[in-house]
């Protein structure tokens, strides 16, 4: 039995040590979950960050618990899930201008620094999280080990995508002057909801399954005008140039 096999056998993304701590970022205190034993000098970081609509629960929790493959994967990390500001659970309104994804990304810097994590992580992003995990990585190549970039685009919002959410939000509430502020919970959740996943005359079971345990999410644990402020972030992006690629630096996937 090789010693991977002896770590997988160990694993279970339950009976993990799990514990959350905040930290101090110059985007304010953002929390962060760890999962595994940070005295394992054997595992590697991993770093995740999570698309907006979700928090590191909603994106990642199911992922951990999808069987043998994922055990095999997640033994070999101390996983660190970074809550983006004001995306963590029963989170309060977040005051002023919500920070740009270049801002967000110096998070990973903060919290690398702040948790004495000295070895190279893995980063994994999903959507608007790995755009930021992307800028992280240009930024900090050397303390990167690799990369797992889930629907990733270094470009800038497009013209028709940014029409096509104006559309969306004046469908929603087509009476109103239409801001975050004036739509019910609901709404925004819905709102958030069609910029993730398309709207469809027919969606699939998986599709609706989905839509509805996110939509209870948002509604009982998660602060809708936060996720919606870090999707604006997110849409008022500048794009990556492609200068600042190399063939040693990220193949998104």
């Amino acid at each position: 039995m090789t010693e991977l096999q002896e770590i997988k056998l160990g694993y279970s993304a339950t009976s993990s040590p799990r514990t959350t701590v905040k930290v101090d970022t110059n985007c304010g205190p953002v929390s962060v979950t760890i999962v595994g034993e940070r005295t394992n000098t054997k595992l590697f970081p991993l770093i995740t960050l999570h698309d907006f609509g979700f928090d590191h629960e909603s994106q990642f929790r199911s992922l951990e618990r999808s069987g043998e493959d994922a055990d095999k994967f997640f033994s070999q990390f101390v996983t660190y899930h970074i809550d983006l500001p004001g995306c963590e659970e029963d989170a309060g309104d977040i005051s002023g201008q919500y920070s740009s994804v270049d801002d967000l990304a110096s998070i990973v810097a903060h919290v690398r620094s702040s948790l004495s994590i000295t070895d190279p992580m893995v980063l994994l992003g999903v959507g608007a999280g790995a755009n930021i995990a992307m800028r992280y990585m240009i930024k900090h190549t050397r303390t990167v080990l690799g990369v797992i970039l889930v629907e990733v685009t270094n470009d800038s919002e497009t013209w028709t995508k940014w029409t096509q959410d104006k559309i969306t939000d004046f469908i929603m509430k087509p009476s109103d002057v239409v801001t975050a502020r004036t739509k019910t919970p609901g709404e925004l959740a819905s709102s958030l909801l069609d910029k993730l996943f398309g709207r469809s005359a027919s969606p699939t079971h998986i599709l609706t399954d989905c839509r509805q345990y996110l939509t209870q999410r948002m509604l009982t644990s998660l602060n809708i005008n936060n996720m919606n402020l870090y999707q604006q972030s997110y849409y008022q992006r500048n794009p990556i140039p492609s200068s600042d690629f190399n063939e040693n630096t990220v193949v998104p996937a």
